[in-house]
């Protein structure tokens, strides 16, 4: 039995096999062999090295020595699998997997310095082209791509690309959850974006997994700070009017900025996710200023969270597609700001009316509803 068989159709049940066959024949070079380099393309780093320790017990020094080497390649550190690799060689010429890794590994860290050096010289579209090239370059190779998905992030980020910079660290993290470099990169891109909770997370995980190098404690401080600063949101900015800003001014910056962005304009997911975003808070904001009381609370320094205590504000007690219906009613509501409107006429010619004649229209155009409007009118004769 081998390594082999992890390939079956029931992967989890011959690794049990082989554990047992471990337990039960400890000394069993081959298999134990074979079982640590398994565990090593399985990503299971932690049971890899226990089988080192225990190799360099039963195994010849030769396979113990690849076995690191190979570790450290999967690991993502190609210059010491090298290393361990010459050393190798020196003792045994003939190990013909030795050489064929070493080439292996040697291929692998020259793409990722050619990428590096692009990068260090302020090249970041080439570097990130190269850093691409190498995450074709060995496909089981969870670690070496985790680093190259970081680096390629931080050239991402040098060229303000957070977006993109955020999900090529995710992805890092997916392949290495244990590696503190990316949830590092990524508490900083995470800060830039102001999604501060999670730039805490990630600095504290960076900060657990390796105390040695990591001294994140000042961020950490400041994010929170920050993550409390952004509970008070500022309401008349995300209205882009003034602190004292009428009534009537807040209703019409509302409306100019609820047809904006109102998510039905948005014909991607990532343009759905920021106009839902852009359209509840301008709906907070209106929620807040339109009302005397809240507005004067918020006025005097209260949180989002202190002004809409009981239920009654936003997000708990309010819909913004109810805010946005009380603008612009029922009526067939076109977000480019025309209605259609469908009645019957004995002439089959446009009629006349009055904006009383529409209650929802009570809103239109301020106290005078001299707005004017476009209509589309639509009917049929009786």
């Amino acid at each position: 039995m081998s390594r082999e068989y992890l390939n079956e159709k029931n992967p989890e049940r011959a690794e049990q096999l082989l554990r047992s066959m471990i337990q039960y024949s400890p000394r069993a070079k081959k298999l134990r062999f074979e079982f640590a380099k398994a565990m090593i393309e399985k990503g299971d780093f932690a049971e890899a090295n226990a089988q080192l320790t225990e190799m360099q017990k039963f195994c010849s020094k030769s396979d113990t020595l690849y076995v690191k080497a190979y570790l450290m390649y999967m690991q993502g550190k190609g210059s010491e699998a090298v290393t361990l690799l010459q050393k190798l060689i020196q003792i045994d010429p003939d190990y013909g997997d030795a050489h064929n890794l070493i080439r292996t590994a040697k291929r692998g860290s020259m793409l990722k310095e050619e990428a590096n050096e692009l990068y260090k010289g302020g090249d970041y579209n080439g570097a990130i082209k190269k850093y691409d090239e190498c995450l074709l370059f060995d496909e089981k190779n969870k670690g070496y791509k985790a680093v190259i998905y970081t680096n390629k992030a931080t050239a991402l980020m040098k060229q303000g690309k957070y977006d993109e910079a955020l999900k090529d660290l995710t992805s890092a993290i997916e392949l290495d959850p244990n590696y503190p470099q990316a949830y590092y990169k990524r508490g900083e891109v995470n800060q830039n974006l102001k999604n501060f909770d999670n730039a805490i997370h990630d600095y504290q995980r960076a900060q657990d997994l390796n105390p040695q190098k990591f001294n994140l404690f000042d961020k950490i401080r400041k994010a929170r700070m920050e993550a409390k600063k952004a509970q008070h949101k500022d309401y008349y900015q995300v209205l882009g009017v003034p602190k004292d800003a009428s009534e009537t001014d807040i209703k019409k910056a509302y409306r100019k900025l609820a047809l904006k962005w109102h998510p039905d304009h948005a014909h991607t997911p990532e343009a759905k996710e920021k106009a839902d975003k852009m359209f509840k808070e301008i709906a907070e904001a209106y929620s807040v200023l339109s009302n005397q009381e809240k507005r004067k609370q918020y006025d005097l320094g209260g949180s989002s969270e202190d002004v809409h205590m009981g239920g009654e504000g936003f997000p708990e007690g309010v819909n913004p597609f109810d805010i946005f219906k009380t603008f612009f009613g029922d009526s067939g509501i076109n977000i480019n700001g025309m209605r259609d409107f469908n009645f019957d006429q004995d002439d089959g010619m446009p009629g006349q009316f009055s904006f009383s004649s529409f209650p929802q229209f009570a809103n239109f155009g301020g106290r005078g509803g001299n707005t004017a409007f476009t209509f589309r009118f639509s009917g049929s004769k009786n």
